[in-house]
């Protein structure tokens, strides 16, 4: 790492799941104005930032691993109050924000879904979810229905945006075909943590994604402090049956790749990409 007037100049780290190797970009240089701003969320290849005085939301392009080394910033409007939430989140309708339909969903407190169109807002829209133990979790946007999905706290709904009406639409979530797990399964799972996805593949279908994950606590070598970090423990899939319009569980993809992490969940198709391998 270096300064340089325009901002500190570095390589990234990324993984390369083709190869499951480590690999590094070439140098690029952080934005000034994007320095010690806290990290919102991810969609689609960008990121987006907070802008720590005026809550000015910031996006960039600076992680993409092919982007040169002066990465974009698009900056768009404050939010008006400072996130509520540590587990923010955002999701994008496209990857290209200069078009004209471009919107961008974001969860910056508990109860509520905020939503801009950089190209005809001057303001962020923010939406009250209508039932306090339906708070939004684990944006996507869909671009079958060009809207934005999430599931609900506890992955007992699913929730819609009506983007014509800036308003907020919930639907049970049914799943059949539940696995088949000995009991001492079901006990172990009851103990992790479990994260509820939506994930979109590139033709149009849906997944219901259970991700459950285990906290483990270990002392360092002084046996003083607590070192923790979590193990995945297991997954469930769910393929979305539009008839029924329920999900049914599945063990089998097909030529499907899902990523899974602290962004926004995305699918791609394996064989399009030599060397992935689907799930």
């Amino acid at each position: 790492l270096r300064e340089s007037p325009e901002g500190k100049i570095g390589k990234h780290r990324f993984f390369d799941p083709t190869t499951q190797e480590r690999v590094y970009s070439s140098e690029k240089t952080t934005p000034k104005e994007l320095k010690g701003q806290p990290l919102l969320g991810t969609s689609q290849g960008w990121v987006a930032c907070l802008e720590n005085k005026d809550f000015t939301v910031h996006l960039t392009d600076l992680y993409k691993p092919w982007v040169s080394s002066s990465p974009r910033v698009i900056s768009l409007p404050s939010i008006g109050f400072k996130p509520s939430t540590h587990a923010t989140e955002m999701s994008l309708s496209s990857s290209d924000p200069v078009q004209d339909d471009f919107i961008v969903a974001a969860k910056f407190s508990e109860y509520q879904l905020s939503v801009c169109r950089p190209r005809w807002d001057s303001k962020w829209t923010h939406i009250d979810t209508p039932f306090s133990l339906l708070p939004p979790s684990d944006l996507m946007y869909s671009k079958r229905d060009k809207a934005f999905y999430f599931t609900s706290f506890k992955g007992l709904y699913m929730g819609y945006l009506d983007l014509s009406e800036n308003e907020l639409e919930f639907q049970e979530l049914i799943l059949r075909n539940q696995p088949k797990i000995p009991e001492a399964g079901w006990e172990m799972l009851d103990k992790c943590f479990m994260r509820k996805l939506l994930v979109e593949s590139p033709s149009g279908e849906l997944f219901f994604i259970k991700w459950y994950t285990l906290c483990i606590r270990r002392e360092d070598e002084d046996g003083e402090s607590i070192i923790m970090h979590s193990i995945t423990k297991r997954f469930m899939v769910f393929r979305e049956d539009e008839k029924r319009k329920d999900f049914c569980y599945t063990e089998d993809i097909g030529d499907l790749c899902i990523f899974l992490g602290d962004s926004e969940a995305f699918c791609v198709k394996a064989s399009m990409y030599p060397g992935l391998k689907p799930n």
